[in-house]
């Protein structure tokens, strides 16, 4: 597969390929898996911790060389072992990410690296309260932040719903969680959703669509006036953007956006031409609380947190 000069300044910075082999893959909703690999060498540079997340490098769809980067959440880890799991939404059109997660077989294999994630972690003196934003794509990045937040701390979280299905995406459980589900629109409905009340010593997570993690920034600190450094986050996609980059170095181009639908399985005529064995639903199981807290495709290609500029993400643009 092609390198390019995305692949030789990520190796100029110390990262290195790992190959990943998947294990197992779960179906958690209609449009939503998890995929389990081991790498028995990942461990070696990457920290599993809440909302650490992996680059990938996916195969080209139409079959070419050039390979596409794409970060996920780690969702489950044992760094003891190299086993770890990360989470897709899976969608049509795919994306190279949704169509590698929706083909993917026990033995399948795919290069990844760890380069530039940091754990998310609650100070010793938590704040009143944590107000998390985010969407399917962000979900297994939330779950992470809701399995160490304590029980104690009351946490308000916002999603935005592409469709119903979205609803059948597990999400952790906390004992003060309240969930406000906001369909997505024209991404000023996020922001609006807020409730107008008291935010005193709160701290704030948006993972999001790049305009609605904008104006909901944008609320939070003028209306809200939460100091700049307890909104934290990033835009893990834009509407209308592929996102990531190629191995050849090029980024993700501008590309049209049609209707966005749940994923079913492929078909044999579309397994087949991707040479892999055509695979019918999974059966549905529950989420399981991995030992050390831990990304989801999303439209387009929502598949991780990553900003318009890479996995750095557009914190002050």
């Amino acid at each position: 597969m092609a390198r390019g000069f995305q692949g030789a300044v990520l190796r100029g910075f110390g990262a290195r390929d790992h190959e990943a082999r998947v294990v197992e893959k779960v179906r958690l909703a209609p449009h939503f898996v998890r995929v389990r690999l081991v790498s028995p060498t990942l461990f070696e540079d990457a920290v599993a911790g809440p909302t650490a997340w992996l680059r990938f490098w996916f195969p080209d769809p139409d079959g070419g060389d050039t390979e596409h980067q794409r970060a996920y959440t780690i969702t489950e880890a044992d760094p003891a072992t190299g086993a770890f799991a990360v989470d897709f939404v899976l969608h049509e059109p795919a994306g190279p990410a949704s169509r590698w997660a929706a083909l993917a077989e026990p033995g399948a294999r795919v290069p990844v690296m760890s380069l530039g994630s940091s754990p998310f972690e609650v100070p010793a003196e938590p704040p009143a309260g944590y107000l998390l934003f985010g969407d399917a794509a962000s979900v297994p990045a939330v779950n992470s932040i809701l399995g160490v937040v304590p029980h104690d701390v009351p946490v308000e979280l916002y999603l935005e719903e592409h469709g119903a299905d979205d609803r059948l995406i597990p999400l952790a459980a906390h004992p003060r969680l309240r969930t406000h589900r906001v369909p997505r629109g024209d991404g000023t409905r996020l922001a609006a959703a807020v409730e107008a009340r008291d935010w005193s010593d709160w701290s704030a997570w948006i993972a999001a669509e790049q305009t609605s993690f904008r104006l909901v920034r944008k609320r939070l600190r003028e209306e809200f006036g939460f100091p700049k450094q307890e909104v934290t986050g990033r835009a893990y996609w834009i509407q209308g953007r592929a996102m990531g980059r190629l191995r050849d170095g090029k980024e993700g181009e501008a590309v049209p956006v049609p209707e966005i639908t749940a994923a079913r399985p492929p078909t044999e005529a579309e397994a087949a031409a991707a040479g892999r064995p055509a695979t019918g639903p999974a059966q549905p199981g529950a989420p399981r609380r991995p030992d050390e807290p831990t990304a989801a495709d999303r439209p387009v290609e929502p598949d991780g947190p990553e900003g318009p500029e890479g996995p750095e993400g557009p914190d002050e643009p």
